[in-house]
């Protein structure tokens, strides 16, 4: 797993997670969905066929655009990624799991920001797979030392699916460099003021 160094206390070897959409179409459509589901990077080819498929549904469209740019995303072909992450948004743009996607290929740019805002907008269309959008956001917002708001998105991870080990692992990592970031900012001690009294000779 690839590995971001946030500060001198702690390293991220964690990657976003994924998700696929299911179709119910094509024969083709679903090989590709499958080829998603695997993070293998392959499979690409079996999507472009169904893609040319003139009978398939908007609806399966914009999935298997979906699925081939998961495995894009998986092959770290990102430019790839992205175009059909947007080409299934133009055909539904309320579609949150291309934007949790999008998102993913924006975070192996290490476009940080832009991650975070595709992440917060697949939150906001209550994507089905919320628990990995706040994960993801999370892992995004500690990249760039948000740490604060990482806790917020793993919490409401775990509130989620209690069971998600990797926020639980990656909340830990957040509590413990919270604690560095409040040591570094306290000052130091200082000595006490002193007085020094002046005598007057009579």
């Amino acid at each position: 797993m690839r590995a971001f160094l946030l500060g001198a206390s702690l390293i991220i070897t964690a990657l976003p997670a994924q998700a696929a959409l299911n179709v119910f179409g094509s024969s083709l459509a679903r090989q590709c969905y499958e080829a998603a589901m695997t993070g293998s990077g392959t499979g690409a080819a079996l999507c472009e066929r169904a893609l040319d498929d003139n009978e398939m549904t908007a609806r399966d469209r914009a999935a298997t655009l979906v699925n081939r740019g998961i495995i894009y995303n998986a092959a770290r072909q990102l430019d790839l990624a992205i175009a059909d992450f947007d080409a299934a948004l133009q055909i539904n743009p309320n579609l949150g799991e291309a934007y949790l996607n999008r998102g993913n290929a924006h975070f192996w740019h290490k476009q940080f920001p832009e991650a975070i805002a595709d992440y917060g907008k697949a939150i906001d269309l209550k994507s089905g797979s919320l628990d990995y959008a706040h994960y993801n956001k999370a892992l995004a917002e500690m990249n760039i030392g948000k740490f604060q708001d990482a806790k917020a998105d793993l919490t409401a991870a775990l509130a989620i699916t209690p069971q998600f080990k990797a926020a639980s692992d990656r909340m830990a990592e957040v509590d413990k460099a919270i604690a560095a970031q409040a040591a570094s900012s306290t000052p130091a001690p200082q000595p006490p003021a002193t007085t020094q009294q002046s005598t007057t000779q009579q």
